[in-house]
């Protein structure tokens, strides 16, 4: 771990290759009707990037003069809301095109559309992502002047409190009258809310305590970097064994878990810190905001094709399927933001 911006934005930028495969991975074998604990194993990557952006929100508190919080909402809401716009504005496009020949009305098509959630399933992350930062930009300043103590303390209070209120609320959740105020994902927005302020508080405590961070030797971090990595694995062992009995419980995919692994993976790459590979996988890490928004349309694409093939419904099509979509839109956001007509299309 290190206190320098310059050294976590490049651990971030090398595991988000890791988090995005993983988003891909999830809505691949959703598509070919995996096993939902076989989905689940990608679930950490949304987390990781919900932290991810209250960290990068965070960041400008951390310096000396701290930037102002209106400019670094006002550079969220450019780099999140405007591709919101002009992707939703795609995939609008792209249904509509692709599926009104097909004898669906304007109303089906839309029925899942709303300005929570845009007009695919990924893109709900763009606002919450946003609303995420501007908060974290409003508070951190406070945050940080409060004693480590209370930060603890606040942390495991609003831990505590905001899963218990999360969980009681989505199985009550009227779906469909939701659907009918055009407030698709909103209960999405309240599962993933609890992540986002315990973030908060926890991103706190890391700069209060990153210049102490910055001092530990390598043999120390790379110690802290196991220990985060067999705590990563055995939540995921956990997530995989208990999601089928506690989502028939909570009426969710339990996505807490998911939260914890998503912060233990962001937690591995900042104790790691630098090196070779991460220097090599972040040159990449760019690319992956474009993959990210675009692998939905390439799935879509090429949906029903692969439904007629041999193996569809199994573990090594499915792998390889998002491997293969993960490959495409990795290359496309490697090559799109050189197109100056493109490059509001990347985040």
């Amino acid at each position: 771990m290190t206190g320098r911006a310059s050294d976590r934005i490049v651990a971030i930028d090398a595991a988000r290759l890791v988090a995005t495969f993983a988003i891909v991975w999830v809505h691949v074998s959703e598509a070919q009707g995996l096993a939902p604990r076989l989905s689940a194993l990608g679930r950490f990557g949304t987390s990781f990037y919900i932290v991810s952006a209250v960290l990068m929100s965070a960041l400008p508190s951390f310096r000396r003069p701290p930037r102002p919080a209106h400019q670094v909402i006002r550079a969220r809401a450019k780099r999140l809301l405007v591709p919101f716009l002009l992707w939703s504005t795609i995939y609008a496009a792209f249904y509509l095109g692709t599926m009104l020949p097909q004898g669906y009305s304007i109303a089906q098509v839309a029925s899942l559309w709303g300005p929570l959630a845009g007009t695919a399933p990924h893109l709900w992350f763009l606002p919450f992502a946003f609303l995420s930062s501007a908060l974290t930009a409003v508070l951190m300043p406070y945050l940080l002047e409060l004693p480590e103590r209370t930060l603890w303390r606040g942390f495991l209070a609003c831990a505590l409190a905001t899963y218990a209120v999360a969980y009681a609320l989505l199985p009550i959740l009227d779906q469909e009258g939701l659907r009918r105020m055009g407030l698709v994902r909103l209960a999405r927005y309240i599962e993933e809310a609890p992540l986002a302020l315990s973030a908060m508080l926890g991103v706190a405590l890391y700069g209060k305590t990153r210049r102490r961070l910055g001092r530990l030797g390598r043999r120390r971090r790379l110690h802290i970097a196991g220990l985060l990595a067999a705590a990563f694995v055995i939540t995921q062992i956990a997530y995989f064994f208990a999601l089928e009995p506690l989502r028939v419980l909570l009426w969710t995919e339990v996505r807490i878990f998911a939260n914890v692994l998503g912060a233990l993976w962001l937690g591995l790459c900042l104790a790691v810190r630098s090196g070779a590979a991460i220097r090599v996988l972040s040159k990449f890490g760019r690319a992956t905001y474009f993959a990210f928004l675009v692998h939905q349309l390439l799935l879509d694409i090429i949906k029903v094709p692969l439904e007629r093939l041999v193996g569809h419904g199994h573990l090594g099509p499915a792998l390889a399927t998002t491997i293969a979509i993960f490959s495409v839109a990795l290359a496309l956001g490697v090559w799109v933001p050189r197109v100056r007509a493109l490059r509001p299309l990347v985040p």
